[in-house]
């Protein structure tokens, strides 16, 4: 028995060049990741939060008969504040997560303010400028006063 390991496609065409193949033995359990598919939109997001997604696959542990094409992860009834860890995914039974249960995959975060931000950079380019003129100033000063100090000759 195989399972595919890697597959290769033709980046302009998209047909395939090349397939690796995995011999496995049967009734060996075998280790892969396996990609999350999220479903559905957080409630926090409508109220302007943030939907960060932590992890996009986990590690699993089957028989090759068992490996799943994704896990699904609702995330339609998370808050803003409120996340979904590993241990809370609905597992299908005879996988095992190899990931730690207490890692996060998805949290709805609290939403940002960006007007702060820009006011602040605002503020800094001004100084900037003003501290420009000053030291232009204090150089003409400065000439001006060695223009005006009498030069001592050596004798």
């Amino acid at each position: 028995e195989v399972i595919v390991k890697d597959v290769q496609r033709d980046w302009l065409k998209g047909g395939l060049q090349h397939i690796d193949f995995y011999e496995i033995t049967r009734g060996e359990e075998v280790s892969t990741a396996v990609p999350l598919s999220f479903i559905g939109k957080a409630e926090g997001e409508k109220e302007g939060g943030v939907v960060e997604h932590l992890l996009r696959e986990v590690k699993i542990e089957c028989l090759p008969r068992s490996i799943p094409l994704n896990i699904e992860v609702d995330v339609s009834s998370l808050d803003i504040g409120d996340f979904v860890d590993i241990k809370d995914l609905a597992i299908p039974s005879g996988v095992k997560v190899v990931n730690n249960p207490e890692e996060r995959v998805v949290t709805v975060l609290h939403p940002t303010r960006i007007e702060e931000e820009v006011e602040e950079e605002e503020e800094v380019e001004e100084e900037v400028e003003v501290i420009g003129k000053k030291e232009r100033e204090g150089e003409e000063a400065s000439e001006e006063v060695q223009e005006k100090t009498p030069e001592k000759s050596k004798e």
